[in-house]
């Protein structure tokens, strides 16, 4: 390429893994010494390098862009990994929100069926002492929680994923006539929120989130549902030949463990069950969007997310999480008025205070406006 006499465009496409790759970044820097002025640098996902110092191993490129559904960490882009992130591209150039696809026509409408459940007690104990653990192990410079914390934090995730009640309730919404006499083009999101490679290094967590995949297949079965798990444990080409399967009807439903949340398009998908989410906020809209791929024969989508909550008058900081996922699921969706009841019943039983409250109250505002 070196020996081109003419204008000309060359495309180079890389992976996360081989753009960080000692070799890659060689030639990287050469092209950025030789061609600076004409390097137009197009990052997809970019929130990925919304982290303290990541951006430091992108192109130092006159031309870039980043793309992304869930750009930042935090919702006012205070965290220190969201200033690095704006600083290198320069900030927010143009906003397409979920609102905005629904409103064009692009994503398919959605009904949102919030399902309340409850922690016995045992499960509330449970909570409430790793909690303790994750305000005392504290947070980082970033604003994140620090390693100590995070491992508690993935412990509770484990512990809100096999809630007893949430399987007798899950149990019976599958029976309802809604559900039993549309069961094709389903998608079951289980597991405990950890990532992938927190799977892949901690047996522990491996082992609970498969035991929660396969109680909810177990369940499905019974109920006559043909499902088939979608996890990182399958390589490429087994999940191609499951996701045609699931496409040319072979199976009802596919049971998903984090592989799903990005990158990968299932558009028939009509209804979806969320039996597990964590505080990531990212994660649920990743996966709403996922959810709402338009398609052939497909006017609307309906998402059944099981709200956990604490023993009525207990209180459990994970209760502000639902609220956030409850408010922001439930903003866009054609049956508001049922998340707004939800969130009444919520603020009115539970001590629920300062951000959550808020967001609880200014949600109801605008709802009672419209």
């Amino acid at each position: 390429f070196k020996q081109k006499k003419v204008p000309y465009v060359l495309p180079i496409i890389v992976l996360d893994k081989t753009f960080s790759m000692p070799t890659f970044q060689k030639y990287l820097k050469e092209i950025e010494h030789r061609y600076k002025k004409n390097v137009f640098y197009i990052c997809d996902e970019c929130h990925r390098f919304a982290k303290k110092d990541k951006t430091k191993h992108l192109p130092n490129a006159v031309f870039k862009i980043g793309l992304s559904g869930s750009p930042f960490s935090t919702d006012d882009g205070s965290s220190i990994g969201d200033i690095e992130i704006l600083k290198y591209f320069g900030g927010v150039s143009d906003t397409y929100d979920i609102r905005d696809a629904l409103d064009d026509g692009v994503l398919t409408p959605y009904e949102y069926i919030p399902i309340k459940c409850y922690l016995n007690e045992n499960e509330y104990n449970e909570i409430k002492d790793l909690e303790l653990k994750i305000a005392q192990s504290g947070v980082d410079e970033d604003g994140q929680l620090t390693q100590a914390a995070n491992i508690y934090s993935s412990k509770r995730n484990r512990v809100l994923a096999d809630v007893e009640d949430k399987f007798r309730v899950f149990t019976n919404v599958l029976q309802s006539k809604q559900i039993s006499e549309n069961k094709s083009k389903t998608l079951f999101f289980v597991g405990d929120g950890s990532t992938e490679i927190e799977i892949n290094l901690d047996g522990e967590i491996k082992e609970k989130s498969i035991r929660v995949l396969d109680k909810v297949r177990l369940i499905t079965n019974n109920q006559g549902w043909q499902s088939m798990k979608f996890t990182c444990d399958e390589s490429p080409n087994e999940r191609k030949k499951i996701i045609k399967d699931f496409s040319d009807n072979f199976y009802d439903a596919l049971i998903a463990i984090r592989v799903l949340d990005e990158g990968i398009d299932i558009p028939g998908i009509q209804n979806a069950f969320l039996l597990a989410s964590t505080s990531n906020k990212r994660q649920f809209i990743q996966r709403r969007g996922r959810i709402l791929r338009k398609a052939e024969n497909k006017d609307k989508s309906y998402i059944y997310d099981f709200i956990v909550l604490p023993p009525k008058d207990l209180n459990c900081s994970y209760l502000k999480r639902e609220i956030i996922r409850l408010i922001e699921i439930g903003k866009d969706c054609t049956n508001k008025e049922i998340t707004v009841e939800i969130i009444k019943e919520i603020i009115s039983t539970y001590d629920v205070k300062d951000e959550a409250l808020q967001l609880s109250n200014n949600f109801i505002v605008e709802f009672d406006n419209v």
